[in-house]
């Protein structure tokens, strides 16, 4: 435990306020402090030391949302507010860190202003100075001790869209479908979101439609491997696609097998460009009737997204209506009608 830790687990323990130390996987952004110490991003506090007109202050917000300066310079009635200096910052949290300030600026003589998106929680989680160890702890006792002022400077984070034409090109995935891309020329754009693991969570983040967003499945029957492609919300019905090929047993093909038609794919990130894969491709009318498609682009972050009409001409799919929607335990009239289809 480095000394920021010991200072502020001693500090915690003297104020007899409840809190638990946990200790986790190195990690550098407070997003994955938050997924590796199991806390919702929403709860995860992120510390960051702003100059507002020459004076320090300790804005503290949701791991998942960005600062707002311009906001911030407002909700103060400050003519300037600007990000510390990094050498500034090692100066006055000698004992931390760097990019795991803890969000107890009392203890180091500073201000705190925090996003009411946190003040609304009934927990807080935080940095404890190292890249390692957080503390979790009640919202009410956090309040008690540190006395912050409630601001809203927060916004949301935008999933950094990107097109393939614009300045600035941000680096691509090096696989063989972002190549064939470039090299055929045809019109795409790269979007960049947080790391996923479904496809409902990578459209959410990239603000599509579910429908619009395409998975793929791994399919085999008699030997053979093909790819189903079918919207994020949807799900294979196995026994439509074996009526559809006339054979007698179609199974899921196991992810291990799969990773190997994809070597330079992330494992659960394929792309469905199964003629670059040798890999047929059956796809789901559904899909077929949008105007653009979005998948995958092999990582976990990556999301390419194209007309449905150059997937189309490149990819050459079979049509085959084997998708069933998810169904929505919400609304008992919807799973009812779903349940029966």
């Amino acid at each position: 435990m480095i000394a920021s830790t010991n200072r502020i687990v001693h500090y915690l323990d003297e104020q007899e306020v409840p809190f638990e130390r946990r200790r986790h996987r190195r990690d550098e952004t407070a997003e994955q402090a938050a997924r590796d110490s199991q806390a919702c991003a929403s709860q995860f506090a992120k510390a960051i030391v702003v100059l507002a007109d020459g004076n320090h202050l300790l804005a503290v917000l949701p791991a998942d949302r960005r600062i707002d300066l311009a906001k911030l310079r407002g909700q103060l009635g400050a003519s300037q507010v600007e990000l510390l200096p990094e050498e500034d910052l090692a100066k006055l949290f000698g004992d931390c860190e760097l990019g795991a300030i803890p969000a107890l600026g009392n203890l180091y003589g500073i201000p705190v202003c925090i996003s009411p998106d946190l003040a609304e929680q009934q927990m807080i989680v935080f940095h404890a100075g190292s890249h390692e160890d957080v503390i979790e702890m009640p919202y009410a006792s956090y309040k008690h001790l540190v006395k912050p002022t409630v601001l809203d400077f927060s916004s949301e984070r935008n999933p950094a869209h990107h097109t393939a034409d614009r300045g600035q090109p941000m680096p691509k995935p090096a696989n063989r479908a972002v190549k064939c891309l470039d090299e055929s020329g045809i019109a795409y754009t790269l979007l960049r979101h947080r790391r996923d693991i479904t496809a409902r969570q990578t459209a959410n983040d990239c603000q599509l439609k579910p429908d619009d967003f395409a998975k793929v499945v791994g399919l085999e029957t008699e030997g053979r491997q093909f790819l189903a492609v079918l919207p994020a919300d949807h799900y294979v019905d196995l026994t439509r696609v074996e009526q559809s090929l006339g054979v007698d047993r179609v199974t899921l093909l196991p992810e291990g097998c799969l990773a190997t038609f994809f070597p330079d794919c992330e494992v659960g990130a394929y792309p469905p460009l199964g003629n670059l894969y040798g890999l047929p491709v059956y796809v789901a009318p559904s899909l077929a009737q949008r105007e653009t498609i979005a998948f995958n682009a092999g990582t976990h972050e990556d999301v390419i997204q194209m007309s449905y009409a150059a997937f189309d001409r490149l990819v050459s799919p079979t049509m085959m209506d084997f998708a069933f929607p998810a169904i929505d335990f919400s609304d008992s009239v919807h799973t009812n009608a779903s349940s029966a289809g």
